[in-house]
C-alpha cells in the first residue's frame, strides 16, 4: 500500500512542477518575443505538456490522434489557423479599423485577423492568462500535427508520402462538393492516418463542419499535416511571436482602467456614483431575467415553473423572448455598457428605484430599499488574470476634477463556474477559501452565502475550499486526485476566484479605497467533474443543466441585496 500511495504522490509531484515549468518557459519565451513550437525552444513546453497528459487533452500521448481534444482546441482558435506558419499575438493596434475582417473564435471571444495566406495575428487583450492559454492550445496543435507527418511520411529527404496522404490531398484540394461516397472514401484514408476507427471520426465529423466548410475536419488534417511534413523536410518551422507593443503593455491594466474608468463615468453621468452600489460578476443574462422575466413575460410566468421560464429564455431558438425581457429592463432603470477597451466585458446598471418590486417574484424588503435605492452593477465574467485587473481598478475611487470620489460598494458577487471534484456537472460549489495553485497561498474569507441558503431545491451543495489554477487544461487526474484527497479538502477548481479576492482584499484591507467589511459571496455550479472520465469539458457543453443552478445561484444573491 506504502508504495502505492508514493507512486500516485510522485505523478502528482510530476505534474505540479510539469504545469510550473510550462508557466515560467511561457513568460521566458514571450519575454524573449519569439518562439518555434516545433524547434529547440519550443521543446521544455512539448515535453512538459506530454509529461502532463492533461485530461481536456485525452490521448495526446499515444500514437494515434486525440479527437475530442483537436475539437476543443480548434472551437477556441480563430478558423485557419491550421494553414498559418506565422502567429503573431499582439495587443490591440488598431486592425479593427482595417480592411481585415475579425475572425472570432466560437469559444473565446477575441479578434484574430488572417494577414495574409501565412500569418495569423490573435489580439491579446485579456492578460497573461490569455497568453497561456493559446500557447498551450498551439503546443497541442502542433504536436498532434507532428504525429500525423510521423504516419504519412516515408522518406525525409525527398518527402515521400503514402497513398492515404495523396488520397486525402486530392480530396480536399477537390473543388468540387464531395459527394457521400467521395466523403467516406476520404474518411477511411484519414481514420487510417490517425489511427482512429471509421467510426470515430464519422461520429465526430459534423462537430468540425461550419456553413462555409461541410468537409472543416478533412481541411484541418491535411493543412496540420502539410506544415508538419514541411516542417520535417523543408527545416520551415511554424513561428510564434509577441509583438512589441505586446510585451511592453502586458500586465499594466491598460485595458482594466479604460474599462473601469468607462463604467464609473456612466455611474457619475447618472448621478448613481454615491448611491449603495452591490457588484456581481456573471453573464449578461441570469440577473436581468431574474428581476425582469416575470413581469415581461406574464402569460409564460402564469403557466410555468419559474426556473421553466429561464430554461425556455436559454434556448438559442427563443430570441424574441429574450428581447422582449431586455426591452422591459431598458424601459425600467437598466444601463447596457457595451465594452470599447478591448477587456471583452459588458456592463449592466440596474437602478432598484426604477424597477417594480411588486412584479418580481423574489423576497424583497420593499420599505428598505426604498430607502437605500442600491445600484446592482453586473460585469460579464473575467478570463483568469484579467478578474484582478478589471476588480482592481474598479474598486479604485473615480477621479472628477482633481478630486477623487470614493464609491460606496456594500457588497461583491462573483459566481461563475468550475470543475468539480466530488460530485456531478450542474452540481453548486460555496468556497470557504481560494487557494492559488502550485503555491501555499491561500485567501479564506467570509462568503455570505452559506450551503443551507441553496439546499432543498434538488440540488447538491458542496462547501470547502476551492484551487484558482493558471489554465484550467492543464490539469491532470494525479494533481486533481492530489487537491481532492490532501488536507486542503479541495472540492472544485477555477481560473479567477484568488484573483477576485486579491482585488477586493488590498482594495477593503490595505488600500481603503472600500468599507474594509465589505460582504462578498461566491458561488459556482459544476461544469464538468474533471476525476470522472468522459466528464471533462471536452466532452460537450452543460446544455440546459447548467440553467436551475445557474438561477438559484441568481436569485439567492438577488434576495440577499434586495433584503
Amino acid at each position: 500500500m506504502g508504495n502505492l500511495k508514493h507512486h500516485e504522490r510522485t505523478r502528482a509531484q510530476e505534474s505540479s512542477s510539469a504545469i510550473e515549468r510550462m508557466y515560467i518557459t511561457m513568460r521566458h519565451l514571450f519575454i524573449r518575443g519569439f518562439y518555434k513550437p516545433m524547434g529547440v525552444s519550443g521543446e521544455m513546453l512539448r515535453n512538459s505538456l506530454l509529461l502532463l497528459r492533461p485530461e481536456i487533452y485525452g490521448s495526446i500521448g499515444d500514437e494515434k490522434a486525440e479527437l475530442e481534444g483537436l475539437l476543443y482546441v480548434i472551437d477556441r482558435l480563430p478558423e485557419g489557423i491550421e494553414e498559418c506558419t506565422f502567429i503573431n499575438l499582439t495587443s490591440d493596434e488598431g486592425y479593427s479599423n482595417s480592411h481585415f475582417k475579425p475572425i472570432i473564435p466560437e469559444k473565446r471571444r477575441r479578434n484574430c485577423y488572417r494577414i495574409d495566406a501565412e500569418q495569423m495575428n490573435i489580439e491579446i487583450t485579456r492578460g497573461r492568462s490569455e497568453i497561456y492559454d493559446i500557447l498551450t492550445h498551439l503546443t497541442f496543435l502542433f504536436v498532434e500535427s507532428h504525429k500525423i507527418s510521423k504516419r504519412v511520411l516515408i522518406d525525409d529527404e525527398q518527402g515521400t508520402t503514402t497513398r492515404d496522404w495523396e488520397k486525402l490531398e486530392k480530396a480536399v484540394l477537390s473543388k468540387k462538393k464531395l459527394t457521400k461516397e467521395e466523403r467516406e472514401i476520404a474518411i477511411t484514408h484519414t481514420a487510417n492516418i490517425l489511427g482512429r476507427t471509421f467510426d470515430e471520426l464519422r461520429c465526430i465529423y459534423d462537430d468540425f463542419a461550419s456553413d462555409k466548410q461541410p468537409e472543416r475536419f478533412l481541411h484541418i488534417i491535411y493543412w496540420l499535416g502539410k506544415l508538419a511534413i514541411e516542417e520535417e523536410v523543408k527545416n520551415n518551422k511554424r513561428t510564434v511571436t509577441f509583438s512589441p507593443v505586446l510585451r511592453e503593455r502586458i500586465g499594466h491594466h491598460i485595458h482594466g482602467e479604460i474599462w473601469a474608468d468607462n463604467i464609473k463615468g456612466v455611474l457619475y453621468k447618472n448621478s448613481l456614483l454615491q448611491r449603495p452600489i452591490h457588484i456581481i460578476s456573471a453573464n449578461m443574462h441570469s440577473v436581468m431575467n431574474g428581476i425582469f422575466a416575470p413581469s415581461a413575460l406574464k402569460t409564460l410566468a402564469s403557466k410555468k415553473d419559474i426556473f421553466e421560464v429561464y430554461e425556455t429564455l436559454s434556448k438559442s431558438e427563443n430570441e424574441d423572448l429574450r428581447k422582449k425581457v431586455s426591452n422591459e429592463a431598458l424601459r425600467h432603470g437598466m444601463l447596457y455598457v457595451k465594452d470599447t477597451s478591448g477587456t471583452n466585458i459588458d456592463v449592466q446598471i440596474f437602478d432598484t428605484s426604477k424597477i417594480d418590486l411588486s412584479r418580481i417574484d423574489l423576497k424583497v424588503n420593499n420599505n428598505q430599499l426604498k430607502e437605500e435605492k442600491p445600484i446592482i452593477l453586473v460585469m460579464d465574467y473575467a478570463f483568469g488574470e484579467q478578474a484582478y485587473e478589471t476588480i482592481d481598478e474598479l474598486l479604485k475611487p473615480y477621479k472628477k476634477n482633481e478630486e477623487d470620489i470614493y464609491m460606496n460598494i456594500e457588497s461583491i458577487s462573483i459566481m461563475g463556474k468550475a470543475g468539480i471534484l466530488e460530485g456531478e456537472k450542474g452540481d453548486i460549489m460555496i468556497p470557504s477559501a481560494h487557494i492559488f495553485e502550485g503555491t501555499a497561498d491561500n485567501y479564506p474569507f467570509e462568503n455570505e452565502l452559506k450551503k443551507q441558503d441553496l439546499e432543498g431545491q434538488g440540488i447538491d451543495v458542496y462547501e470547502g475550499a476551492m484551487i484558482t489554477v493558471l489554465g484550467t487544461s492543464l490539469q491532470n487526474k494525479d494533481i486533481l486526485k492530489f487537491f481532492y484527497n490532501s488536507t486542503w479538502k479541495v472540492i472544485g477548481l477555477e481560473m479567477e476566484g484568488a484573483h477576485y479576492h486579491k482585488a477586493i482584499q488590498s482594495a477593503s484591507k490595505v488600500r481603503g479605497s472600500i468599507k474594509s467589511d465589505v460582504k462578498v459571496r461566491y458561488a459556482y455550479y459544476a461544469s464538468d467533474n474533471p476525476l470522472k472520465t468522459g466528464a471533462t469539458l471536452a466532452s460537450g457543453g452543460l446544455g440546459t443543466t447548467g440553467v436551475k443552478p445557474t438561477y438559484l445561484i441568481t436569485r439567492t444573491i438577488l434576495e440577499q441585496i434586495l433584503n
